[in-house]
């Protein structure tokens, strides 16, 4: 990880970016080590997420992005599409 920790603490809390050993990286907002507020997760075979995160999971509004195939623009509910999105 590297970005902003919370004030005399290693707590990641506010910008940064992380990359982890399987290939995933994410880029945004962190509080409390978790993903919060806006960002984009990376996946290893090229796939994204960008949009709203909510307690470390894709929650909100977002756009999920495959290079090679199609998109989703919409809402996200436990890191699943869900309701109105195209």
């Amino acid at each position: 990880y590297v970005g902003q920790f919370e004030k005399d603490s290693e707590t990641a809390c506010g910008i940064g970016i992380c990359v982890w050993d399987n290939g995933w990286v994410y880029e945004g907002e962190w509080k409390y080590n978790m993903k919060q507020g806006q960002g984009r997760w990376i996946f290893p075979n090229g796939k994204y997420y960008e949009g709203d995160f909510e307690n470390g999971i894709m929650q909100g509004q977002g756009r999920f992005i495959d290079p090679n195939e199609t998109s989703y623009e919409g809402e996200w509910k436990d890191n699943n599409m869900h309701g109105q999105g195209k």
